[in-house]
């Protein structure tokens, strides 16, 4: 929510007519008035197994188009990423 928070207070300086009655609580929640169009809430988007090694392959062929490297590094790069995207995933869901 920090990032939400920061888009809300940017709006409120750069359009006080439309953001306004900003107000920050202790705890760091926020309150203020704000045009409905403003907001949008999505869900994480859940990716499968199958999406998964697609987007793996596809990020393989970049790598080694764009890098130049080896194999076995691309392998160790891109096994990085996925781990770090499953972390992210295993922390929003607590």
């Amino acid at each position: 929510m920090r990032g939400f928070t920061s888009k809300l207070l940017k709006l409120a300086e750069e359009k006080p007519d439309e953001v306004n009655h900003v107000v920050i609580n202790k705890d760091g929640s926020m309150v203020c008035h704000a045009p409905v169009s403003y907001i949008h809430v999505s869900p994480k988007r859940k990716v499968s197994e199958k999406q998964k090694l697609a987007a793996k392959e596809r990020f393989q062929k970049m790598w080694a188009e764009k890098k130049g490297i080896s194999d076995e590094q691309e392998e160790e790069l891109l096994d990085e990423i996925l781990d770090s995207l499953d972390d992210e995933q295993v922390e929003e869901d607590d």
